[in-house]
């Protein structure tokens, strides 16, 4: 047990009122997703009670209840983690779709390679397959468009070696995107917190 530093418990942790006069939070260590917690914080819900802790009051936390609303968490997060990348991919395939419904522009060629050089980092399988579905078009349509952009000075390397950095045009021509991309990112994230801050509402039992 531990006096409580924050107000506010963190992502990973289940509040629960225990009788009338005191309040505690259990957490869960990163990694973790089943199990009792690693930590308890009890604290008074307004005035010290006369006497403070006793076995008593500890005798009656439920912890089955609160493994419960943790899993809930757990699973709810998976949820909305998945919901969240599915939509910033959709995100995504809308701008690249978008910008080649004006034709193969400059502006299209540095979008599609920002996504190659992005891919590239975080080591994405099967790039051009994935470029492609993100594009709409067939791989060898993508992988032409790679090339131009490589060729038109957007995009450094040489065609058949992975890897490539975008020119300071390329940059600056993606800049509009990018920022939208923040945009998205940021939206999807407030989404994310609301739901969170209903996810650590405590579970009551009648």
């Amino acid at each position: 047990m531990s006096s409580a530093d924050d107000t506010k418990p963190p992502l990973r942790s289940v509040m629960q009122p225990v009788g009338d006069d005191w309040v505690v939070v259990m957490e869960w260590p990163d990694g973790v997703t089943d199990g009792g917690p690693s930590r308890l914080v009890i604290e008074p819900i307004d005035k010290m009670p006369v006497g403070g802790l006793s076995s008593t009051v500890l005798r009656h936390i439920d912890f089955r209840s609160a493994i419960d609303n943790f899993r809930d968490q757990i699973a709810q997060s998976s949820a909305r983690g998945s919901f969240d990348m599915n939509a910033l991919y959709a995100f995504d395939r809308e701008q690249l779709r978008s910008a080649l419904r004006e034709g193969v522009t400059r502006e299209y060629l540095a979008l599609l390679a920002s996504h190659y050089v992005w891919a590239v980092d975080r080591g994405q399988a099967n790039i051009n397959d994935f470029l492609a579905e993100l594009v709409g078009r067939p791989v060898g349509t993508v992988r032409g468009h790679l090339i131009r952009a490589r060729h038109e000075g957007l995009l450094s390397g040489s065609h058949g070696k992975k890897g490539g950095e975008l020119s300071d045009e390329a940059e600056e021509l993606v800049e509009p995107f990018a920022l939208a991309r923040i945009d998205e990112i940021g939206r999807l994230d407030s989404l994310r917190r609301r739901h969170s801050k209903k996810a650590i509402t405590p579970r009551t039992e009648t």
